[in-house]
Protein backbone atom coordinates (compact mmCIF):
# COMPACT_ATOMS: atom_id res chain seq x y z
CA UNK A 1 0.00 0.00 0.00
CA UNK A 2 1.41 3.35 -1.02
CA UNK A 3 1.73 5.83 1.83
CA UNK A 4 1.22 9.55 1.30
CA UNK A 5 3.31 11.94 3.38
CA UNK A 6 3.13 15.68 4.11
CA UNK A 7 6.56 17.13 4.80
CA UNK A 8 7.31 20.53 6.28
CA UNK A 9 9.74 22.90 4.59
CA UNK A 10 11.93 22.89 7.67
CA UNK A 11 12.44 19.15 7.40
CA UNK A 12 13.50 19.38 3.78
CA UNK A 13 16.26 21.79 4.76
CA UNK A 14 17.97 19.00 6.64
CA UNK A 15 18.26 17.18 9.94
CA UNK A 16 19.17 18.72 13.26
CA UNK A 17 22.82 18.95 14.20
CA UNK A 18 24.66 16.36 16.28
CA UNK A 19 24.95 18.89 19.10
CA UNK A 20 21.19 19.31 19.17
CA UNK A 21 20.72 15.56 19.25
CA UNK A 22 22.73 15.31 22.44
CA UNK A 23 20.86 18.06 24.29
CA UNK A 24 18.80 16.16 26.84
CA UNK A 25 17.34 16.30 30.29
CA UNK A 26 19.69 15.26 33.10
CA UNK A 27 19.58 11.48 33.08
CA UNK A 28 18.74 10.10 36.55
CA UNK A 29 19.85 6.64 35.51
CA UNK A 30 23.36 5.29 35.18
CA UNK A 31 23.99 2.05 33.30
CA UNK A 32 26.67 -0.17 34.77
CA UNK A 33 27.96 -3.61 33.91
CA UNK A 34 27.46 -6.00 36.82
CA UNK A 35 28.60 -9.23 35.15
CA UNK A 36 30.21 -10.53 31.98
CA UNK A 37 29.82 -14.26 31.44
CA UNK A 38 32.32 -15.16 28.72
CA UNK A 39 32.75 -18.57 27.08
CA UNK A 40 34.49 -18.64 23.70
CA UNK A 41 33.72 -22.32 23.21
CA UNK A 42 30.01 -22.39 24.04
CA UNK A 43 28.92 -18.80 23.35
CA UNK A 44 30.64 -18.17 20.02
CA UNK A 45 28.40 -15.86 17.97
CA UNK A 46 25.79 -15.42 20.70
CA UNK A 47 22.97 -13.46 19.06
CA UNK A 48 19.79 -13.59 21.15
CA UNK A 49 18.79 -13.47 24.82
CA UNK A 50 15.48 -14.24 26.49
CA UNK A 51 14.10 -14.37 30.06
CA UNK A 52 11.58 -16.82 31.44
CA UNK A 53 8.25 -15.25 32.47
CA UNK A 54 9.04 -15.85 36.16
CA UNK A 55 12.38 -14.07 35.75
CA UNK A 56 14.35 -17.00 37.15
CA UNK A 57 16.22 -18.06 34.00
CA UNK A 58 18.06 -16.52 31.05
CA UNK A 59 18.32 -18.27 27.68
CA UNK A 60 20.62 -17.56 24.74
CA UNK A 61 21.31 -18.85 21.22
CA UNK A 62 24.85 -19.00 19.80
CA UNK A 63 24.94 -20.07 16.16
CA UNK A 64 28.65 -20.75 15.64
CA UNK A 65 28.87 -22.65 18.92
CA UNK A 66 25.72 -24.58 17.95
CA UNK A 67 24.30 -24.13 21.44
CA UNK A 68 21.35 -23.02 23.51
CA UNK A 69 22.54 -21.89 26.93
CA UNK A 70 20.59 -21.64 30.18
CA UNK A 71 21.50 -19.63 33.28
CA UNK A 72 19.78 -19.27 36.64
CA UNK A 73 19.23 -15.62 37.49
CA UNK A 74 19.44 -13.83 40.85
CA UNK A 75 16.54 -11.36 40.82
CA UNK A 76 18.21 -9.08 43.38
CA UNK A 77 21.68 -8.76 41.83
CA UNK A 78 20.80 -9.62 38.23
CA UNK A 79 23.78 -11.96 38.05
CA UNK A 80 23.57 -15.37 36.41
CA UNK A 81 24.87 -18.87 37.11
CA UNK A 82 25.29 -21.47 34.36
CA UNK A 83 22.74 -24.31 34.34
CA UNK A 84 22.89 -26.00 30.94
CA UNK A 85 24.56 -25.92 27.56
CA UNK A 86 22.22 -27.69 25.17
CA UNK A 87 23.77 -29.00 21.97
CA UNK A 88 22.18 -31.31 19.42
CA UNK A 89 23.95 -32.05 16.10
CA UNK A 90 20.56 -32.38 14.43
CA UNK A 91 19.54 -28.82 15.26
CA UNK A 92 22.74 -26.82 15.49
CA UNK A 93 23.28 -23.27 14.23
CA UNK A 94 20.61 -21.54 16.32
CA UNK A 95 20.16 -17.93 15.22
CA UNK A 96 17.37 -17.10 17.67
CA UNK A 97 15.73 -18.66 20.71
CA UNK A 98 12.40 -17.26 21.99
CA UNK A 99 10.19 -18.02 24.98
CA UNK A 100 6.45 -18.69 24.90
CA UNK A 101 4.41 -16.30 27.08
CA UNK A 102 3.20 -19.21 29.24
CA UNK A 103 6.80 -20.29 29.88
CA UNK A 104 6.20 -23.84 28.70
CA UNK A 105 8.11 -23.77 25.40
CA UNK A 106 10.98 -22.16 23.57
CA UNK A 107 11.23 -21.99 19.79
CA UNK A 108 14.38 -21.67 17.74
CA UNK A 109 15.41 -20.62 14.24
CA UNK A 110 18.24 -22.78 12.93
CA UNK A 111 20.73 -22.02 10.17
CA UNK A 112 20.23 -25.68 9.16
CA UNK A 113 16.87 -24.66 7.70
CA UNK A 114 14.78 -25.83 10.63
CA UNK A 115 12.40 -24.37 13.19
CA UNK A 116 12.72 -26.09 16.55
CA UNK A 117 10.48 -26.51 19.58
CA UNK A 118 11.79 -27.15 23.10
CA UNK A 119 10.16 -28.00 26.40
CA UNK A 120 11.33 -26.22 29.53
CA UNK A 121 11.52 -27.52 33.07
CA UNK A 122 10.09 -24.67 35.12
CA UNK A 123 12.03 -25.76 38.23
CA UNK A 124 15.50 -26.34 36.76
CA UNK A 125 15.15 -24.20 33.63
CA UNK A 126 16.64 -26.98 31.50
CA UNK A 127 15.65 -27.53 27.88
CA UNK A 128 14.72 -30.67 25.96
CA UNK A 129 14.12 -30.88 22.23
CA UNK A 130 10.54 -31.77 21.33
CA UNK A 131 10.45 -31.33 17.56
CA UNK A 132 12.44 -29.93 14.64
CA UNK A 133 10.44 -29.17 11.51
CA UNK A 134 12.09 -28.81 8.12
CA UNK A 135 10.87 -27.20 4.93
CA UNK A 136 7.89 -28.95 3.31
CA UNK A 137 7.42 -31.28 6.28
CA UNK A 138 4.26 -31.72 8.35
CA UNK A 139 2.35 -29.02 6.46
CA UNK A 140 5.20 -26.51 6.39
CA UNK A 141 5.98 -24.48 3.29
CA UNK A 142 9.25 -24.67 1.31
CA UNK A 143 10.89 -22.16 3.64
CA UNK A 144 14.55 -21.17 3.55
CA UNK A 145 16.88 -19.61 6.13
CA UNK A 146 14.63 -19.00 9.15
CA UNK A 147 16.30 -16.21 11.14
CA UNK A 148 13.77 -15.24 13.82
CA UNK A 149 10.78 -16.77 15.60
CA UNK A 150 8.02 -15.40 17.85
CA UNK A 151 5.11 -16.95 19.74
CA UNK A 152 1.54 -15.76 19.66
CA UNK A 153 0.23 -14.18 22.86
CA UNK A 154 -1.65 -17.37 23.78
CA UNK A 155 1.44 -19.57 23.15
CA UNK A 156 -0.47 -21.67 20.58
CA UNK A 157 1.32 -20.51 17.42
CA UNK A 158 4.90 -19.87 16.27
CA UNK A 159 5.78 -17.37 13.53
CA UNK A 160 9.09 -17.73 11.69
CA UNK A 161 10.71 -14.99 9.62
CA UNK A 162 12.40 -16.66 6.65
CA UNK A 163 14.10 -15.57 3.45
CA UNK A 164 11.04 -15.00 1.28
CA UNK A 165 8.22 -16.31 3.46
CA UNK A 166 6.54 -15.84 6.81
CA UNK A 167 5.85 -19.32 8.18
CA UNK A 168 2.99 -19.99 10.59
CA UNK A 169 3.05 -23.09 12.81
CA UNK A 170 0.53 -24.47 15.28
CA UNK A 171 1.69 -26.35 18.36
CA UNK A 172 -0.15 -29.67 18.51
CA UNK A 173 0.79 -32.51 20.87
CA UNK A 174 4.18 -30.85 21.49
CA UNK A 175 4.96 -30.77 17.77
CA UNK A 176 4.98 -28.04 15.13
CA UNK A 177 2.37 -28.27 12.39
CA UNK A 178 2.55 -26.03 9.33
CA UNK A 179 -0.49 -23.75 8.99
CA UNK A 180 0.51 -21.10 6.43
CA UNK A 181 3.42 -20.08 4.24
CA UNK A 182 2.87 -16.42 3.33
CA UNK A 183 4.80 -14.51 0.64
CA UNK A 184 2.70 -11.31 0.84
CA UNK A 185 3.16 -10.85 -2.91
CA UNK A 186 6.95 -10.98 -2.56
CA UNK A 187 6.99 -8.25 0.10
CA UNK A 188 8.68 -10.46 2.70
CA UNK A 189 11.90 -11.09 0.82
CA UNK A 190 14.91 -11.26 3.12
CA UNK A 191 12.99 -11.07 6.40
CA UNK A 192 14.97 -10.24 9.53
CA UNK A 193 12.34 -10.00 12.27
CA UNK A 194 8.71 -10.62 13.19
CA UNK A 195 6.61 -9.40 16.12
CA UNK A 196 3.02 -9.84 17.30
CA UNK A 197 1.12 -6.85 18.68
CA UNK A 198 0.38 -6.97 22.44
CA UNK A 199 -3.34 -7.45 21.76
CA UNK A 200 -2.58 -10.29 19.33
CA UNK A 201 -4.59 -8.83 16.45
CA UNK A 202 -1.71 -7.67 14.25
CA UNK A 203 1.67 -9.00 13.18
CA UNK A 204 4.61 -7.07 11.74
CA UNK A 205 7.60 -8.18 9.68
CA UNK A 206 10.78 -6.32 8.76
CA UNK A 207 13.53 -7.00 6.26
CA UNK A 208 14.54 -6.33 2.68
CA UNK A 209 13.97 -2.58 3.17
CA UNK A 210 10.31 -3.28 3.89
CA UNK A 211 7.88 -3.18 6.82
CA UNK A 212 4.70 -5.23 6.33
CA UNK A 213 1.58 -5.11 8.51
CA UNK A 214 -0.65 -8.20 8.78
CA UNK A 215 -3.98 -8.76 10.45
CA UNK A 216 -4.00 -11.91 12.53
CA UNK A 217 -6.80 -14.41 13.11
CA UNK A 218 -6.51 -15.23 16.82
CA UNK A 219 -8.31 -18.57 16.40
CA UNK A 220 -6.51 -20.04 13.40
CA UNK A 221 -3.24 -18.11 13.73
CA UNK A 222 -3.29 -17.23 10.02
CA UNK A 223 -2.31 -13.77 8.81
CA UNK A 224 -3.34 -11.45 5.98
CA UNK A 225 -1.09 -8.63 4.67
CA UNK A 226 -2.86 -5.26 4.83
CA UNK A 227 -0.25 -2.54 4.29
CA UNK A 228 3.44 -1.98 3.83
CA UNK A 229 6.18 0.63 3.73
CA UNK A 230 9.14 0.31 1.36
CA UNK A 231 12.29 2.43 1.56
CA UNK A 232 12.38 3.25 -2.16
CA UNK A 233 8.72 3.64 -3.12
CA UNK A 234 7.81 5.47 0.09
CA UNK A 235 10.96 7.64 0.12
CA UNK A 236 12.06 6.37 3.54
CA UNK A 237 15.84 6.09 3.63
CA UNK A 238 15.72 4.95 7.24
CA UNK A 239 13.95 1.75 6.20
CA UNK A 240 16.93 0.58 4.17
CA UNK A 241 18.24 -2.52 5.87
CA UNK A 242 15.55 -2.46 8.57
CA UNK A 243 16.57 -5.21 10.94
CA UNK A 244 14.47 -5.33 14.10
CA UNK A 245 10.98 -4.41 15.31
CA UNK A 246 9.28 -4.19 18.70
CA UNK A 247 5.91 -3.01 20.00
CA UNK A 248 5.36 -0.80 23.03
CA UNK A 249 3.61 -2.59 25.92
CA UNK A 250 0.64 -0.21 25.69
CA UNK A 251 0.03 -1.28 22.06
CA UNK A 252 0.21 2.32 20.81
CA UNK A 253 3.60 2.49 19.10
CA UNK A 254 6.09 0.41 17.14
CA UNK A 255 9.86 0.92 16.96
CA UNK A 256 12.30 -0.17 14.25
CA UNK A 257 16.08 -0.40 14.10
CA UNK A 258 18.10 -0.56 10.89
CA UNK A 259 21.69 -0.57 9.70
CA UNK A 260 23.38 -3.84 10.66
CA UNK A 261 24.17 -4.84 7.07
CA UNK A 262 23.70 -1.56 5.15
CA UNK A 263 24.84 2.05 5.42
CA UNK A 264 21.65 3.48 6.92
CA UNK A 265 21.68 3.17 10.73
CA UNK A 266 18.44 4.46 12.20
CA UNK A 267 15.83 4.15 14.93
CA UNK A 268 12.28 4.81 13.73
CA UNK A 269 9.20 5.52 15.86
CA UNK A 270 5.76 4.78 14.42
CA UNK A 271 2.24 5.33 15.70
CA UNK A 272 -0.30 2.54 15.38
CA UNK A 273 -3.66 3.60 13.99
CA UNK A 274 -7.00 2.00 14.94
CA UNK A 275 -6.95 -0.13 11.78
CA UNK A 276 -3.47 -1.41 12.60
CA UNK A 277 -1.66 0.65 9.97
CA UNK A 278 1.50 2.48 11.02
CA UNK A 279 2.60 6.08 10.55
CA UNK A 280 6.18 7.28 11.00
CA UNK A 281 6.37 10.00 13.67
CA UNK A 282 10.13 10.29 14.24
CA UNK A 283 13.47 9.11 12.87
CA UNK A 284 16.85 9.09 14.61
CA UNK A 285 19.66 8.62 12.07
CA UNK A 286 23.42 8.30 11.99
CA UNK A 287 24.41 11.36 9.87
CA UNK A 288 27.11 9.31 8.13
CA UNK A 289 24.41 6.96 6.80
CA UNK A 290 23.78 9.00 3.68
CA UNK A 291 21.17 11.48 2.47
CA UNK A 292 17.59 11.75 3.62
CA UNK A 293 14.58 10.90 1.53
CA UNK A 294 11.64 13.29 1.49
CA UNK A 295 9.46 11.19 3.77
CA UNK A 296 11.90 10.72 6.66
CA UNK A 297 9.73 12.44 9.26
CA UNK A 298 10.94 14.49 12.26
CA UNK A 299 14.59 13.57 11.76
CA UNK A 300 17.12 13.82 14.59
CA UNK A 301 20.74 12.70 14.34
CA UNK A 302 22.97 10.50 16.47
CA UNK A 303 26.78 10.77 16.17
CA UNK A 304 28.25 7.95 14.10
CA UNK A 305 30.64 6.92 16.88
CA UNK A 306 27.62 6.48 19.16
CA UNK A 307 25.39 4.46 16.85
CA UNK A 308 26.23 2.41 13.76
CA UNK A 309 25.23 -1.04 12.59
CA UNK A 310 21.75 -0.82 14.12
CA UNK A 311 20.59 -4.26 15.22
CA UNK A 312 18.03 -5.31 17.84
CA UNK A 313 15.66 -2.88 19.58
CA UNK A 314 13.56 -3.32 22.73
CA UNK A 315 11.13 -1.26 24.80
CA UNK A 316 11.54 -1.52 28.58
CA UNK A 317 8.67 -3.39 30.30
CA UNK A 318 7.34 -0.16 31.83
CA UNK A 319 7.39 1.51 28.40
CA UNK A 320 9.59 4.33 29.69
CA UNK A 321 12.72 3.66 27.62
CA UNK A 322 13.75 2.25 24.25
CA UNK A 323 17.18 0.63 23.88
CA UNK A 324 18.78 0.03 20.47
CA UNK A 325 21.95 -1.95 19.79
CA UNK A 326 24.68 -0.57 17.56
CA UNK A 327 26.64 -3.68 16.65
CA UNK A 328 29.39 -1.87 14.74
CA UNK A 329 29.71 0.97 17.27
CA UNK A 330 29.61 -1.62 20.10
CA UNK A 331 26.97 0.39 21.93
CA UNK A 332 23.62 0.27 23.64
CA UNK A 333 21.82 3.52 22.77
CA UNK A 334 19.11 4.67 25.18
CA UNK A 335 16.07 6.84 24.59
CA UNK A 336 13.37 8.12 26.90
CA UNK A 337 9.92 7.38 25.48
CA UNK A 338 6.94 9.71 25.79
CA UNK A 339 4.03 7.31 26.46
CA UNK A 340 1.48 9.71 24.99
CA UNK A 341 3.20 10.69 21.76
CA UNK A 342 5.61 7.78 21.35
CA UNK A 343 8.42 10.23 20.56
CA UNK A 344 11.95 9.45 21.73
CA UNK A 345 14.49 11.65 23.51
CA UNK A 346 18.15 10.67 23.35
CA UNK A 347 19.54 9.81 26.81
CA UNK A 348 23.00 8.50 26.07
CA UNK A 349 24.88 5.35 25.24
CA UNK A 350 26.82 2.58 26.95
CA UNK A 351 29.93 1.03 25.41
CA UNK A 352 29.46 -2.72 25.70
CA UNK A 353 33.15 -3.61 25.37
CA UNK A 354 33.88 -1.21 28.21
CA UNK A 355 37.15 0.00 26.67
CA UNK A 356 37.83 0.18 22.95
CA UNK A 357 34.87 -0.24 20.56
CA UNK A 358 34.61 -3.62 18.87
CA UNK A 359 31.81 -5.19 16.86
CA UNK A 360 29.61 -6.81 19.44
CA UNK A 361 26.06 -6.41 20.79
CA UNK A 362 23.49 -8.39 18.81
CA UNK A 363 20.63 -9.26 21.18
CA UNK A 364 18.96 -7.80 24.26
CA UNK A 365 16.17 -8.49 26.74
CA UNK A 366 15.00 -6.82 29.95
CA UNK A 367 14.09 -8.21 33.34
CA UNK A 368 10.40 -7.78 34.13
CA UNK A 369 11.11 -4.88 36.52
CA UNK A 370 13.25 -3.18 33.85
CA UNK A 371 16.21 -2.90 36.19
CA UNK A 372 18.49 -5.32 34.35
CA UNK A 373 19.25 -5.87 30.69
CA UNK A 374 20.91 -8.98 29.25
CA UNK A 375 23.00 -8.28 26.17
CA UNK A 376 24.43 -10.83 23.74
CA UNK A 377 27.96 -9.66 22.87
CA UNK A 378 28.52 -11.57 19.64
CA UNK A 379 32.22 -10.92 19.06
CA UNK A 380 33.27 -11.38 22.69
CA UNK A 381 31.20 -14.57 23.14
CA UNK A 382 29.66 -13.08 26.25
CA UNK A 383 26.40 -12.55 28.07
CA UNK A 384 26.68 -9.04 29.52
CA UNK A 385 24.46 -8.06 32.44
CA UNK A 386 23.70 -4.34 32.66
CA UNK A 387 21.94 -2.59 35.53
CA UNK A 388 20.04 0.68 35.41
CA UNK A 389 21.02 2.45 38.63
CA UNK A 390 19.10 5.46 39.88
CA UNK A 391 21.11 8.47 41.06
CA UNK A 392 22.26 7.93 44.62
CA UNK A 393 22.10 4.14 44.48
CA UNK A 394 25.23 2.24 45.36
Amino acid sequence: MKVTWIISLGLLLGAVSETQAQEKDPDPVAVVEVQRYQDYENLESITSTELSPDGKFVYAASFNADTATVWRRDAKTGKVEHVQTFKDPETDGLLALRMSPNGKYLAGASIKNMVTLYSRDETTGKLALLHAIRASENGAGPFHFPIEVRFSNDSRFVYAACSGTLEVFRIEDDRLVGVQSETANDRVSGLRDVDVSPDGTFLYTTGGHTLVVFTRDTETGTVTPTSDMVSSTDDLAALEGVNSICCSPDNRHVYLCSGRFVDHSAVIALERKSNGSLEVIQTWMNPMSGGLFSADVNVQTIPSEVFSGGNEIEVSPDGAEVWALGTESDTVVRFRRDPETGLLKFLGHHLVAGQEPAIGPAGICFSKDGRFAYVADEKEASLVVLERKLSGEE
